[in-house]
């Protein structure tokens, strides 16, 4: 089986919902792809879900708010969906 994709947020990462603006938790998230251009996170407790735009990812990782652990690629298209 191949080991999960990972990343690390750092900093203060936002995204919306239906409630408003939330604030992610720092810490570490697997992170798998729901179709082209869009990655879900997931830190393990389903309180913690959450999917940015492969552009907002970018900027992220450009900024710094967010590292890929174990390497630097995205899982590809078709990696299997977060429970």
């Amino acid at each position: 089986m191949a080991s999960a994709f990972k990343a690390l947020v750092r900093e203060n990462v936002c995204y919306n919902t239906d409630e408003g603006r939330m604030v992610v938790p720092f810490g570490e998230y697997e992170i798998v792809r729901n179709g082209e251009d869009q990655i879900c996170f997931k830190n393990g407790s389903q309180d913690n879900v959450f999917t940015l735009s492969l552009d907002a990812l970018v900027q992220h990782l450009f900024e710094g708010r967010i590292s890929l652990i174990g390497g630097r690629i995205l899982p590809p298209v078709g990696s299997r969906k977060a429970a």
